[in-house]
């Protein structure tokens, strides 16, 4: 076997590895039992409320998720990496619903980076200045809602909440993500010089955030107005 081969077979055989440890949690239509205290009935998966009033977790909303978000009030939308305007926009709500959510897209934060922890630090950052900023309550969301959500999560009930590393990823693994140790690694490490840097980018994020606009909804469905 050439040596391009043998690295593809290698590929292959890395995605069938990850596809059997996390075909339950990536895969599953619903959210695994007890991950949530507080979840609002809510059907979306991987849904849970991180702090009343404030912070929601959850998968990348469906159609019938923006739906749901939108009846309950949610004022902003945080998504990471993936464009969920379509969502929203083909999202049938009741006629009467008058209301407006704002939209930030969280770019170039692929699943990879809970992995290598490349550019995590700065994403941190870039997300509570988000959420310090946004209309409450807001969701933040990823593609599955467990691993990138998950680390921002706990670095939000830290940096934000003041609670202790171990109770951020007591929460966090509640979500059963078969990357739990590396993720586990990355919320340990956010002490010290580490701390001080996300914390002193927070206020350089401040200055230059800008959401992609606004979802108007009305007369039964949303339109994103584009800032």
């Amino acid at each position: 076997m050439v040596n391009g081969d043998w690295i593809k077979a290698r590929c292959v055989l890395l995605g069938m590895l990850i596809l059997l440890l996390s075909g339950c949690v990536y895969m599953s239509r619903y959210t695994v039992p007890g991950a949530c205290r507080d979840d609002l009935g809510s059907p979306i998966r991987n849904f849970c409320v991180i702090t009343p009033g404030m912070l929601w977790r959850g998968e990348a909303p469906t159609r019938a998720d923006a739906q749901w978000l939108v009846a309950h009030g949610v004022r902003t939308i945080i998504s990471l990496q993936l464009d969920v305007r379509h969502s929203f926009e083909s999202a049938h709500l009741d006629p009467g619903v008058v209301d407006s959510v704002t939209y930030f897209r969280v770019r170039d934060f692929p699943a990879t980076q809970v992995l290598t922890h490349r550019h995590l630090d700065d994403h941190v950052a870039e997300v509570l200045a988000i959420i310090e900023k946004a209309p409450k309550p807001a969701l933040i969301s990823c593609r599955a809602g467990v691993d990138r959500t998950g680390v921002i999560a706990a670095a939000y009930r830290m940096l934000v909440d003041g609670r202790s590393p171990e109770e951020a990823i007591k929460e966090m693994d509640g979500f059963h993500s078969p990357w739990d140790p590396l993720n586990n690694r990355y919320v340990r490490s956010i002490t010290g010089a580490r701390k001080a840097r996300i914390l002193a980018n927070v206020t350089q994020w401040r200055s230059r955030l800008q959401p992609v606009g606004k979802f108007e909804c009305r007369a039964g469905g949303c339109r994103l107005l584009v800032q």
